[in-house]
């Protein structure tokens, strides 16, 4: 009996260990697996965070590279539209122009369709009108004004603002009672280059006596509006 007793006794100190090494090597596989598994996932954590490193490095070399182009691209659109203004300026400064002139004396007895030559210029920018002929000339295509004020004694005048060979309108002095008339008008035109613009006497009457002193001058002036 005691033998029995003791066999069994030992038989069950051999399961109980069998049984605790076998549950010591499944956690210690377990563990091992986990670790690993761990592992692994830090690998792939590190891979991921090493690529969006270097997406993020490679946005930003990208977003400073477009911000660089853009920079350039605005610098030498300002440098066109600098250079264009400015030529624009220096066109429109060399074709802009403005006269003034008046006759420096009396001019009677005059005929017909005779080109009233105000001979005493007192403005000449861009040197459109000329003195010696009394006609303007258009530097260029633009609109211009003209302005011209006529004086005339004992005989009503006549007179007809000319572009090129067409009468654009024509005024009067009305002596009634008076012995000097005046009269004076203002008319925009659009002009193409080289077109002429002067002042003249009628082609009906025609003869008159212009006066021009310095109590009463007659005047003829223009200028380019654009």
């Amino acid at each position: 009996m005691m033998t029995g007793f003791k066999t069994h006794k030992s038989d069950m100190h051999f399961s109980f260990f069998f049984v605790i090494s076998t549950l010591s090597l499944c956690v210690q596989s377990y563990q091992g697996l986990r670790i690993k598994s761990l592992e692994e996932r830090i690998l792939h954590l590190e891979k991921m965070i090493q690529q969006n490193c270097a997406c993020e490095k490679e946005r930003k070399i990208t977003h400073g590279k477009v911000l660089m182009g853009e920079t350039l691209i605005k610098a030498n659109l300002n440098k066109r539209v600098k250079r264009t203004t400015g030529l624009q300026q220096i066109k429109r400064n060399s074709y802009m122009c403005a006269f003034s002139s008046i006759l420096s004396k009396d001019l009677p007895n005059t005929g017909r369709t005779q080109t009233i030559v105000f001979d005493h210029v007192i403005t000449n920018t861009g040197n459109a009108y000329n003195r010696h002929t009394g006609i303007f000339h258009a530097p260029s295509n633009g609109i211009f004004a003209f302005s011209w004020t006529m004086n005339s004694e004992k005989i009503n005048g006549h007179f007809e603002l000319m572009h090129n060979s067409k009468i654009i309108t024509a005024i009067s002095t009305e002596l009634t009672n008076l012995e000097i008339g005046t009269t004076s008008a203002t008319m925009v035109l659009q002009l193409k280059r080289n077109d002429v613009v002067f002042i003249r006497t009628d082609h009906i009457y025609g003869k008159t006596n212009i006066v021009s002193n310095v109590l009463m001058r007659s005047s003829f002036s223009g200028w380019q509006i654009f």
